[in-house]
């Protein structure tokens, strides 16, 4: 206080007044603060005795994660996303990957469903794979992230195996196109043009039905 000014360099400092006016500022302040205590005092006595008191139920820590998290998923995954789409910080990446396995984990493990299938299909289009972006190391953290989870946690993963298998399907192509090696969408292309041209010289080598029509006339 006394570095402030005396003893009222505080209040002259929140209330931007001094003398007379602060005191009765606080004088004001302590008048409705009793106020406020007293009402609160008898609303209290008076529900106590008309029996309607509320009483709070008692929960354990892991009883109170699901509501908890309820309340903050919506605003966790909108943060974590912002920072991963912009940062290319190693440390800052590993702790936002770290929350969308624990918001996944947490939300399979309470069978909040939304909130499961809205981590892993933001934590799948992070990886980039299907797509014709550059794939960073972010995206490849992405990837070693969801495929941990799906090894972790994937007996409660339920539908939201759909984004993983679409991911290890693509990472399998990458793989074959890297090899050299022909991919299925190549092997079924290259099939169905054999057939087209299997169809278009046996429709060559039929005779034409005029020329048929003709012989027999």
């Amino acid at each position: 206080l006394g570095a402030t000014g005396g003893g009222g360099g505080f209040a002259d400092n929140v209330f931007g007044a001094s003398g007379k006016e602060e005191k009765k500022r606080k004088e004001e302040f302590q008048k409705e603060r009793e106020e406020l205590m007293m009402s609160s005092t008898q609303l209290m006595k008076q529900a106590k005795d008309n029996g309607n008191a509320t009483e709070v139920p008692s929960l354990t820590p892991a009883e109170a994660v699901p509501f908890m998290f309820d309340v903050a998923w919506g605003f966790t995954i909108g943060s974590l996303s912002q920072i991963l789409e912009f940062t290319e910080e190693p440390n800052c990446i590993a702790l936002c990957l770290r929350g969308f396995v624990y918001a996944i984990r947490i939300a399979s493990f309470n069978d909040m469903f939304v909130a499961r299938d809205t981590f892993v299909n933001s934590l799948a289009k992070f990886t980039t794979l299907g797509s014709i972006k550059e794939i960073k190391y972010k995206n490849i953290e992405c990837i070693r992230a969801l495929l941990n989870i799906a090894i972790a946690d994937g007996d409660m993963l339920r539908e939201s195996w759909e984004p993983v298998l679409q991911c290890i399907s693509q990472l399998a192509k990458l793989q074959l196109q890297a090899s050299g090696m022909v991919t299925d969408e190549e092997m079924f292309e290259n099939a169905d043009g054999n057939q087209q041209q299997d169809d278009l010289e046996e429709t060559s080598r039929r005779p034409s039905l005029s020329g048929r029509t003709s012989s027999v006339f």
